[in-house]
């Protein structure tokens, strides 16, 4: 029987500091969940990281430029929370779980919006403007990759998917900053 044991990241007793830390975060991050066009501090960081991913994933052709940037957003958390666990820091990975929960919401709005394209967008495209030409030229990064990949008739699927996601890493960012700040949530699973 397979079996998860994680007891040796609870420390031997509560951390008050990180339990408000964490309480605070929640706190504060759960209406995204429930709303994620909600805006947040976080989502400054997520522009950011959006737009650079356009320049990053600039060599790689059309495609990957325009998916450059959801990439980024995402992958730029997840970095973060792999740096976290390799020094040994479980609850500082576990806050940074919220990031890229933050990220996916994020995500997941601008992927709902392809059909309507109702946000307002920034930037503008040159870089493969003749390929995007083909596919009904626009800015809106999540239109014109589902338009590439013929699942435009999907966004309201892929987007509730990267909500999906998005909630069930907001969860385990709870979890895991429960158990790292010392309460006594299971720790151990044995599974069939």
């Amino acid at each position: 029987m397979p079996t998860l044991d994680l007891t040796a990241l609870r420390p031997a007793a509560p951390k008050p500091l990180e339990l408000g830390f964490l309480g605070l975060a929640t706190l504060y991050l759960i209406p995204t969940l429930l709303s994620p066009g909600r805006a947040t501090v976080l989502d400054g960081v997520i522009f950011y990281t959006h737009e650079a991913g356009h320049v990053l994933f600039s060599p790689f052709g059309t495609f990957l430029t325009i998916a450059g940037g959801t990439i980024t957003q995402l992958l730029v958390p997840v970095a973060f929370v792999t740096y976290f666990v390799r020094q040994g820091q479980p609850f500082s990975a576990a806050i940074v779980l919220y990031w890229l929960a933050r990220s996916l919401g994020h995500a997941s709005v601008y992927a709902g919006d392809a059909l309507t394209l109702d946000l307002p967008l920034s930037g503008s495209w040159e870089s493969g403007a003749e390929e995007m030409a083909e596919h009904g030229e626009t800015r809106h990064d999540w239109r014109n990759m589902l338009e590439m990949l013929g699942l435009l008739n999907a966004t309201y699927v892929v987007s509730g998917a990267l909500r999906l996601a998005g909630t069930l890493v907001f969860a385990l960012g709870l979890y895991a900053g429960l158990l790292t700040g010392g309460v006594p949530v299971p720790a151990r699973f044995t599974w069939r």
